[in-house]
């Protein structure tokens, strides 16, 4: 995650539950069936790089969350046993102990950053050289749930992206990073919010954004089973209302 300002990379587009393979969305409706779709693009990545199984129909078994009978010991996994996030992501992590991790549910904004670091600022009308350029997820409800994450805990986040290549980016990353993003809403209708961070060489910050679809989640359809499972709710940048309809379904 990127720390400019209010600033999760992969590549692809989510395959069901919000977007096809274009990155476009087929409806605004929560991501379903996340782990099955970034194991899906991890064996398409695979295919691409000669790795895939002589079946890639197959796949890795480890990939699945559906093949948990083949979890090893290893793992922290017995026959039966499905993948549990919280104790693969963590190998010093009993199975025991995974009840007692907290989980966090983080509300509010999901963008993706482009940063560019130029020697200095251009005047008007003028130009500079960009000495290098980075691509990232960022936003404040992502960027506390990746924080989390790395902390140990278990983090589901809420939010909209909009139905694009940045927004597949986007949860990309944040799955890749451990964050559950299955109940972020995919508006087809309008663009992720990019943000154009340039940073000088004394460090100092110029920034370009757009609003895109930051302010398409609302309270409406909220998985109230998931925020009263959570241990905390942390909120930012909500609306007013979204934040009080959340605050009351916690």
């Amino acid at each position: 995650m990127s720390g400019g300002g209010d600033p999760a990379g992969g590549s692809g587009a989510p395959d069901e539950g919000g977007t096809d393979g274009s990155g476009a969305a087929s409806d605004d409706a929560p991501v379903d069936d996340w782990d099955e779709t970034v194991a899906e693009w991890d064996r398409e990545v695979d295919e691409w790089e000669g790795d895939a199984p002589a079946d890639a129909s197959a796949g890795n078994a480890a990939d699945s969350p559906e093949t948990g009978d083949a979890a090893s010991a290893a793992d922290g996994g017995s026959e039966g046993d499905g993948v549990d996030p919280a104790v693969d992501r963590d190998p010093d992590l009993n199975p025991d102990d995974a009840d007692r991790v907290p989980k966090v549910v983080s509300a509010g904004h999901i963008n993706w950053d482009v940063t560019i670091h130029v020697d200095r600022l251009p005047e008007p009308d003028g130009e500079t050289r960009i000495d290098r350029l980075e691509q990232s997820g960022g936003g404040s409800a992502a960027n506390v749930a990746v924080g989390l994450v790395d902390l140990g805990g278990q983090s589901v986040v809420y939010g909209s992206v909009g139905g694009d290549e940045s927004g597949a980016l986007a949860l990309r990353e944040l799955a890749s990073a451990g964050v559950d993003p299955g109940q972020v809403l995919v508006d087809a209708a309008e663009p992720t919010s990019v943000k154009y961070v340039i940073v000088d060489g004394g460090g100092e910050l110029l920034m370009l954004a757009n609003d895109g679809a930051n302010e398409s989640f609302s309270a409406a359809g909220l998985d109230r089973d998931t925020l009263a499972a959570a241990d905390h709710l942390h909120l930012t940048g909500q609306q007013p209302e979204t934040a009080a309809a959340l605050a009351t379904a916690a």
